[in-house]
């Protein structure tokens, strides 16, 4: 620690996160309450407030911070943010889902924070693979293991992300018959997967229609969000691999549906 008190090895997008997660938890903090939580001095908790505040992701109180009445349905966490967002769940679900593959086998990456703890995992199990993805970083990760085959899906790079979206990478996916698919999604709404932009619906949707098994990797957070467009209805997935943190009416209403259930432990 500093003079202040400060956490200096704690990098802005991680603390963001956590504050982030500690507001979701309790709805609304103080400043005080967070510079403890977080070990931050209050001038950098009071700046980090103001950076979340502009981004439109809570809004700010006197003396703290609240969640907003409501979310732009199109607002996306940053990416350094997002990669620190929930991280050990995360991380949970990284190791559930590489637990079910094995050898020899295609498998389709989708681009995220939480699919990306998935290929870590699998580069870590030394697995060989033939990994197909819309991710650069993941494919940059992928290509350290002499195991793994990788194969980059073609388009745009979305600004700010490592993400490609369109053509001529949704035409290849169309040609594609893979054994797995893993997809990350933004928001579970009801029955719904939703994401944020077109492009990104039409996407997840070819990933799921390329596989012969479709897996949802989704932490507990996203089956409360919300966001612009359909991609499908949730049983349209094969499997959804999610933490201990889902909510028991939510898990219920999954395992009513038909929608097989792994919850991560960890």
């Amino acid at each position: 620690m500093d003079l202040n008190g400060e956490k200096i090895d704690l990098i802005p997008a991680r603390r963001r996160s956590m504050i982030l997660e500690r507001i979701r938890q309790k709805t609304s903090v103080s400043v005080h309450e967070l510079a403890q939580d977080v070990g931050v001095s209050l001038s950098t908790a009071r700046r980090d407030l103001d950076a979340l505040s502009r981004l439109g992701f809570i809004e700010r109180s006197h003396g703290g911070a609240v969640l907003p009445l409501a979310l732009g349905t199109a607002a996306e966490l940053d990416l350094g943010i997002s990669a620190h967002f929930s991280h050990e769940k995360k991380k949970a679900i990284g190791r559930e889902a590489a637990e079910l593959l094995r050898d020899r086998q295609t498998v389709l990456f989708d681009s995220g924070s939480t699919v990306m703890e998935i290929a870590r995992r699998v580069v870590e199990k030394g697995l060989r693979l033939t990994a197909v993805t819309n991710d650069v970083k993941m494919a940059e990760l992928f290509a350290r293991s002499a195991a793994i085959q990788v194969i980059v899906l073609g388009g745009t790079m979305r600004p700010g992300s490592p993400t490609l979206v369109g053509e001529p990478g949704l035409g290849f996916l169309k040609s594609l018959h893979v054994d797995v698919s893993f997809i990350g999604i933004h928001a579970v709404k009801g029955t719904r997967l939703c994401e944020t932009t077109i492009d990104l619906s039409v996407l997840k949707r070819g990933m799921l229609d390329a596989a012969e098994y479709g897996i949802l990797a989704a932490d507990s957070a996203k089956f409360v969000a919300t966001a612009f467009c359909d991609v499908c209805d949730v049983t349209k997935v094969d499997e959804i691999i999610t933490d201990s943190r889902l909510a028991a009416p939510r898990r219920k209403e999954l395992e009513e549906l038909g929608v097989k259930l792994r919850i991560a432990s960890g």
